[in-house]
């Protein structure tokens, strides 16, 4: 298994559903691409 460096995207805000949707629009986007795969972690 090869592991790469990983990299931290924090969207910042106050409304909880607006931010998942933006993660969700982002995550869409940035997986969309071949070679790397993205996961959201809500906390």
């Amino acid at each position: 298994m090869y592991l790469d460096r990983g990299k931290i995207i924090v969207i910042e805000g106050i409304d909880k559903a607006g931010k998942t949707t933006q993660a969700n629009l982002l995550l869409n986007i940035l997986n969309s691409y071949k070679y790397h795969k993205y996961v959201k972690f809500d906390f």
